[in-house]
Protein backbone atom coordinates (compact mmCIF):
# COMPACT_ATOMS: atom_id res chain seq x y z
CA UNK A 1 0.00 0.00 0.00
CA UNK A 2 1.33 3.52 -0.77
CA UNK A 3 1.29 6.28 1.71
CA UNK A 4 3.14 9.29 2.04
CA UNK A 5 4.37 10.32 5.78
CA UNK A 6 5.02 13.35 7.76
CA UNK A 7 6.44 13.33 11.29
CA UNK A 8 2.89 13.07 12.78
CA UNK A 9 0.40 12.12 9.39
CA UNK A 10 0.23 9.37 7.48
CA UNK A 11 -1.64 10.08 4.05
CA UNK A 12 -3.00 7.36 2.53
CA UNK A 13 -4.83 7.17 -1.45
CA UNK A 14 -7.79 5.36 -1.86
CA UNK A 15 -7.55 2.91 -5.02
CA UNK A 16 -11.24 2.31 -6.49
CA UNK A 17 -11.55 -0.52 -3.97
CA UNK A 18 -10.15 0.56 -1.25
CA UNK A 19 -13.14 3.43 -1.58
CA UNK A 20 -15.40 0.69 -2.28
CA UNK A 21 -14.58 -0.61 0.64
CA UNK A 22 -14.86 2.36 2.75
CA UNK A 23 -17.86 3.21 1.62
CA UNK A 24 -19.42 -0.60 2.36
CA UNK A 25 -18.20 -0.33 6.03
CA UNK A 26 -15.89 2.32 7.36
CA UNK A 27 -15.01 1.07 10.74
CA UNK A 28 -14.27 -2.62 8.72
CA UNK A 29 -12.10 -1.10 6.50
CA UNK A 30 -10.07 1.33 8.91
CA UNK A 31 -9.94 -1.87 10.99
CA UNK A 32 -8.40 -3.72 8.00
CA UNK A 33 -5.80 -1.06 8.13
CA UNK A 34 -4.66 -1.56 11.18
CA UNK A 35 -6.36 1.78 12.83
CA UNK A 36 -9.06 2.64 15.36
CA UNK A 37 -11.74 2.89 13.99
CA UNK A 38 -12.92 7.18 13.88
CA UNK A 39 -15.99 8.84 14.27
CA UNK A 40 -15.41 12.02 12.90
CA UNK A 41 -17.21 14.67 13.32
CA UNK A 42 -17.58 16.81 10.28
CA UNK A 43 -19.81 19.90 9.21
CA UNK A 44 -23.01 18.97 7.20
CA UNK A 45 -21.54 21.30 4.38
CA UNK A 46 -18.94 19.06 4.20
CA UNK A 47 -20.28 16.00 4.48
CA UNK A 48 -22.63 17.01 0.98
CA UNK A 49 -19.52 17.83 -0.39
CA UNK A 50 -17.87 14.21 0.77
CA UNK A 51 -21.16 13.06 -0.90
CA UNK A 52 -21.07 14.67 -3.78
CA UNK A 53 -17.28 13.95 -5.32
CA UNK A 54 -17.84 10.19 -3.80
CA UNK A 55 -21.05 9.72 -6.66
CA UNK A 56 -20.07 12.71 -8.94
CA UNK A 57 -15.62 12.58 -9.11
CA UNK A 58 -13.83 9.85 -7.40
CA UNK A 59 -16.12 6.85 -7.78
CA UNK A 60 -16.12 7.41 -12.06
CA UNK A 61 -12.69 8.56 -12.18
CA UNK A 62 -11.08 5.77 -10.01
CA UNK A 63 -13.56 3.10 -12.10
CA UNK A 64 -12.37 4.91 -15.65
CA UNK A 65 -8.63 6.00 -14.68
CA UNK A 66 -7.65 3.24 -11.92
CA UNK A 67 -3.95 3.92 -13.31
CA UNK A 68 -4.39 7.69 -12.13
CA UNK A 69 -5.88 6.82 -8.85
CA UNK A 70 -3.18 9.23 -7.09
CA UNK A 71 -4.25 11.93 -8.67
CA UNK A 72 -8.12 11.75 -8.49
CA UNK A 73 -8.82 10.29 -5.07
CA UNK A 74 -9.38 10.89 -1.52
CA UNK A 75 -6.29 10.43 0.97
CA UNK A 76 -7.00 9.50 4.39
CA UNK A 77 -5.28 11.44 6.82
CA UNK A 78 -4.46 9.12 9.52
CA UNK A 79 -2.46 10.74 12.95
CA UNK A 80 0.00 8.21 13.80
CA UNK A 81 -0.21 9.91 17.58
CA UNK A 82 -3.73 8.82 17.41
CA UNK A 83 -3.59 5.94 15.09
CA UNK A 84 -7.15 6.94 13.70
CA UNK A 85 -8.13 8.86 10.72
CA UNK A 86 -8.80 12.40 11.50
CA UNK A 87 -9.85 13.80 7.89
CA UNK A 88 -9.66 13.38 3.88
CA UNK A 89 -7.40 15.26 1.68
CA UNK A 90 -8.01 15.25 -2.24
CA UNK A 91 -6.34 15.19 -5.47
CA UNK A 92 -8.91 16.60 -7.66
CA UNK A 93 -6.89 15.57 -11.17
CA UNK A 94 -3.98 16.69 -13.14
CA UNK A 95 -4.67 18.95 -15.97
CA UNK A 96 -1.82 17.80 -18.24
CA UNK A 97 -1.66 20.91 -20.50
CA UNK A 98 -1.12 23.63 -17.76
CA UNK A 99 0.54 21.01 -15.02
CA UNK A 100 -2.07 22.63 -12.57
CA UNK A 101 -3.46 20.17 -9.96
CA UNK A 102 -6.12 20.88 -7.96
CA UNK A 103 -6.34 20.08 -3.97
CA UNK A 104 -9.08 19.70 -1.34
CA UNK A 105 -9.07 18.79 2.42
CA UNK A 106 -11.38 18.60 5.67
CA UNK A 107 -10.50 17.92 9.68
CA UNK A 108 -12.60 15.92 12.06
CA UNK A 109 -13.45 18.63 14.45
CA UNK A 110 -11.85 17.31 17.18
CA UNK A 111 -8.85 17.79 15.46
CA UNK A 112 -9.28 21.03 14.42
CA UNK A 113 -6.44 23.98 15.60
CA UNK A 114 -3.73 21.91 15.89
CA UNK A 115 -1.99 22.12 12.90
CA UNK A 116 -3.03 19.00 11.09
CA UNK A 117 -4.84 20.45 7.74
CA UNK A 118 -1.13 22.31 6.86
CA UNK A 119 0.17 19.18 7.32
CA UNK A 120 -0.81 17.41 5.17
CA UNK A 121 -1.79 20.03 2.65
CA UNK A 122 2.24 20.68 2.36
CA UNK A 123 2.77 17.70 2.55
CA UNK A 124 0.55 16.31 -0.23
CA UNK A 125 2.11 19.38 -2.21
CA UNK A 126 5.39 18.18 -1.73
CA UNK A 127 4.48 14.80 -3.17
CA UNK A 128 2.26 16.53 -6.08
CA UNK A 129 5.71 18.94 -7.13
CA UNK A 130 8.21 16.09 -6.91
CA UNK A 131 6.32 15.49 -10.32
CA UNK A 132 7.77 17.51 -12.87
CA UNK A 133 4.40 17.49 -14.74
CA UNK A 134 3.40 19.72 -12.21
CA UNK A 135 3.77 23.48 -12.42
CA UNK A 136 1.25 24.96 -9.58
CA UNK A 137 -2.15 23.46 -7.15
CA UNK A 138 -4.81 25.45 -6.83
CA UNK A 139 -7.66 25.08 -4.43
CA UNK A 140 -10.50 26.55 -3.67
CA UNK A 141 -12.38 28.01 0.06
CA UNK A 142 -15.45 29.41 0.85
CA UNK A 143 -15.63 33.02 1.48
CA UNK A 144 -16.13 32.69 4.72
CA UNK A 145 -13.94 29.79 5.41
CA UNK A 146 -11.47 31.88 6.84
CA UNK A 147 -9.70 28.58 9.37
CA UNK A 148 -9.24 27.13 5.62
CA UNK A 149 -8.12 30.50 4.09
CA UNK A 150 -5.29 30.66 7.25
CA UNK A 151 -4.48 26.87 6.86
CA UNK A 152 -3.59 27.82 2.35
CA UNK A 153 -1.94 31.20 3.55
CA UNK A 154 0.37 29.17 5.95
CA UNK A 155 1.01 26.27 3.05
CA UNK A 156 2.33 29.14 0.79
CA UNK A 157 -0.87 29.29 -1.70
CA UNK A 158 -1.92 33.33 -2.39
CA UNK A 159 -5.49 34.13 -3.26
CA UNK A 160 -5.72 34.60 -6.67
CA UNK A 161 -9.52 35.25 -7.03
CA UNK A 162 -12.75 35.68 -5.81
CA UNK A 163 -15.85 34.17 -7.20
CA UNK A 164 -19.50 34.24 -6.27
CA UNK A 165 -18.83 31.76 -3.39
CA UNK A 166 -15.73 30.78 -3.10
CA UNK A 167 -11.88 32.33 -3.20
CA UNK A 168 -9.38 30.88 -5.28
CA UNK A 169 -5.52 30.25 -4.76
CA UNK A 170 -3.04 28.82 -6.26
CA UNK A 171 0.79 27.56 -5.10
CA UNK A 172 3.37 27.57 -7.53
CA UNK A 173 6.72 24.75 -8.04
Amino acid sequence: MFYIESQRLRLIPLTNEMFQSCLKDRAAFETSLGLIPSQMEVDAFFKKEYDDAVVNYWLPNLAAYPDQYLWITNWEIVSLEHNTIIGGIGMGGLNMVDGEATTGYMIDKKHWNKGYATEALLLICDWAFSHPQVLSIRANTLIDGYASQRVLIKAGFVQISAEEKELVFKKLR
